[in-house]
């Protein structure tokens, strides 16, 4: 298998609602600028879904690299009423909460990250 390094997205680190509601913690938004009203996100390219890799936020003012996960990449819709794209990791393990690491996604709320994922060139 190819290894290669994809830059997912840059802005501001989020995670739906639901995700701390359900304890999946298993998917992020990017804010990428907007106003008092209407925010604007990242656009997430589809492609990246259902490969396989590793999910790291690098900390745009800082540099420092923070691993968020690994597993396959999804990618959904962030709340109903808005465009806003959410990209995540199903962990291969099978289990229902904390895909994502929690401490690590808690660490990162709210600063600019860019998202890079390491991983294959192909969907699994």
């Amino acid at each position: 298998m190819n290894r290669n390094t994809v830059t997912v997205g840059e802005g501001q680190l989020f995670w739906p609602a639901t995700e701390s509601h359900t304890d999946r913690y298993g998917s992020v938004v990017l804010v990428t600028g907007g106003s008092d009203d209407k925010d604007t996100y990242a656009v997430l390219d589809r492609t990246l879904q259902g490969r396989h890799g590793t999910l790291t936020a690098v900390v745009v003012q800082t540099g420092d690299e923070i691993l968020l996960g690994s597993g396959t990449v999804f990618i959904e819709q962030a709340w109903d009423d808005d465009d806003a794209q959410a990209v995540g990791l199903r962990p291969d393990d099978g289990r229902s909460n904390d895909w994502l690491n929690q401490a690590a996604l808690r660490s990162l709320h709210a600063q600019v990250v860019r998202l890079v994922l390491t991983g294959t060139t192909a969907p699994v």
